[in-house]
């Protein structure tokens, strides 16, 4: 899968892969400007004039603020329709999205697929616990506290996480549809008390020891770089894989596995749904982003203000032509020089 991703694609432009398509178009999106090279003056205008982020917040202004409602129907052994039944759902839904910020993370995932061109979402279920302690008595005069420890369960139901596209992988690049992929990945950092609170119960989790750890992808994103290639000392790297040919899933962390077994869901499917902002094509996996398709606007506008800017400055600081040895050295002096 690894592979497969880092291969150059003509959809991101024949000689760039997912990686520098997904930089390319964050930096569009941020405003990114690159350190100057050896041909360019101090005084050379370097503006980028941010057209991109303004057209991707008009849309998700007009797309993201209010999540969509879906509709719920359910029936009940006979095949009828089951009105309370279908109510009881559409309140579970309600009261889930609500736990879990389900307004924001909506957000970010439209974010991912407006900027990225293809948003990742993880729909399964997390039950944590961790500790705290019970104030039995408190004399307010001396700070004195009486406490008992305790372990309460943090949270017990359904989550749903965008996962950034960079962290997930496909076996069939040509396969649109994710629960039609042969099998899937997802690779996460995380720290480690993250880790210990959702894997602590699970095998081998003993084995596991934070920090460094040595992998197979070679490439990360440019904004995650620093994070991504050195994992800090009190960080991990878990990875789960998901095959639904064998329904079977693992969950491997700094490379010890701490699970092989088959899919914890009862419908055996992958637990991702995707969506993109545009099709590139009928049979490819990823979406085209709005940073890219409007690529050429950005770049014609950077480049007249840019020029604009830099002919202004020489009409103020006009070059001199000389050609006499004792007054200066060069023979054309232009602003900073």
């Amino acid at each position: 899968m690894v592979k497969a991703r880092a291969r150059n694609y003509n959809f991101f432009g024949g000689n760039r892969d997912l990686i520098a398509f997904v930089d390319d178009s964050d930096k569009r999106f941020n405003g990114y400007i690159p350190p100057r090279d050896d041909l360019q003056m101090d005084w050379q205008a370097r503006v980028f004039l941010n057209f991109t982020q303004q057209q991707v917040v008009t849309y998700l202004a007009k797309t993201s603020l209010n999540r969509p409602k879906p509709k719920i129907s359910a029936t009940n052994e006979q095949g009828f329709m089951d009105a309370k039944k279908a109510h009881v759902l559409e309140k579970t839904y309600e009261y889930i999205q609500n736990r879990q910020d389900g307004a924001m993370k909506f957000f970010w995932s439209s974010l991912e697929a407006v900027v990225k061109g293809t948003a990742i979402n993880y729909i399964g279920y997390r039950k944590t616990k961790r500790k705290v302690r019970e104030i039995r008595k408190y004399d307010p005069l001396t700070g004195a506290i009486d406490a008992t420890a305790r372990e309460i369960i943090d949270y017990d139901d359904v989550w749903q996480e965008p996962v950034p596209i960079s962290d997930f992988y496909v076996e069939n690049i040509f396969q649109p549809n994710v629960q039609d992929q042969p099998s899937v990945a997802w690779r996460s950092i995380m720290h480690k008390d993250q880790a210990e609170a959702e894997f602590r119960k699970y095998k081998n989790w003993s084995k596991v020891q934070p920090g460094s750890f040595p992998t197979a992808i070679e490439r990360f994103p440019f904004f995650k770089d620093n994070v991504y290639s050195t994992l800090a000392p009190d960080h991990v790297e878990v990875l789960r894989l998901f095959c639904k040919r064998d329904d079977r899933s693992l969950v491997i962390i700094n490379g010890v596995v701490v699970y092989d077994g088959p899919f914890p869901f009862k419908h055996k499917s992958y637990p991702f749904t995707k969506a993109i902002y545009e099709p590139f094509g009928q049979q490819f996996f990823y979406g085209n982003s709005l940073p890219n398709k409007i690529a050429t606007q950005q770049d014609v506008l950077n480049t007249l203000w840019n020029m604009g800017l830099d002919q202004q400055f020489m009409a103020i600081f006009k070059p001199i032509l000389t050609d006499d040895p004792d007054e200066v050295e060069d023979t054309v002096l232009v602003p900073g020089l």
